[in-house]
């Protein structure tokens, strides 16, 4: 009956037992590691909790940035991405984590794979690489894409990170001012013609002939 005591006790979560008759040396011996062990397990928690509050503080970064951000391993098998970058590159995000990047992407939009291809080869990282996308159903896309290794504890090289920056409008207005610096040089710079051209331009918008 004792023996079953005992067990019970220590399956509740008592540290230790002592039977009776209860010698001082060994009480104190007992306590003492039983104080270790508290210690060690109120340590384990807060590092465990301090942990956890980086990874949300960490998940509300990712969230939050607007630009896509999109992490993989050393085989290309996606690890985490970000809403940005799933929406960019048109990507489910309920079959996503683990699976082959090159095998989710649309065959328009691929150019990302040789990037982070490259970045994986080298172990350095991809600047300011210009991609023209061709997404199904969807407009012409322009983004500008950066890989880095992506480097754990100890320097360990677990894959690589790719950021995504959709400059599409941003393209799209440097064509324009190029066409309008272009059409101001044939005009030349006769104030009348001047003129003439910002009186055009100002009607641009007006539904009218």
């Amino acid at each position: 009956a004792e023996d079953r005591e005992q067990v019970k006790g220590l399956e509740l979560g008592a540290y230790d037992y002592i039977p009776k008759p209860i010698e001082k040396a060994t009480l104190l011996r007992i306590t003492h590691q039983a104080l270790r062990q508290k210690f060690l397990q109120d340590e384990k928690d807060r590092i465990a909790a301090e942990n956890e509050r980086h990874r949300h503080h960490l998940d509300a970064i990712f969230r939050s940035v607007h630009d896509g951000i999109l992490t993989v391993d050393a085989e290309m098998r996606v690890i985490e991405a970000n809403e940005a970058a799933i929406r960019l590159c048109q990507l489910n995000p309920h079959s996503l984590i683990g699976q082959p990047l090159a095998e989710l992407l649309d065959e328009g939009c691929t150019a990302c794979c040789h990037v982070l291809q490259k970045t994986l080869d080298t172990q350095q990282a991809v600047q300011e690489y210009r991609i023209e996308c061709q997404l199904a159903n969807r407009p012409r896309q322009i983004v500008v894409v950066n890989s880095s290794p992506l480097i754990g504890q100890n320097n360990q090289f677990l894959g690589a990170v790719l950021v995504l920056r959709d400059i599409t409008r941003v393209t799209s207005l440097e064509h324009a001012l190029k066409d309008r610096h272009r059409f101001q040089n044939i005009i030349g710079k006769s104030p009348k013609m001047q003129e003439i051209y910002d009186l055009l331009e100002s009607l641009t918008e007006t539904n009218t002939t």
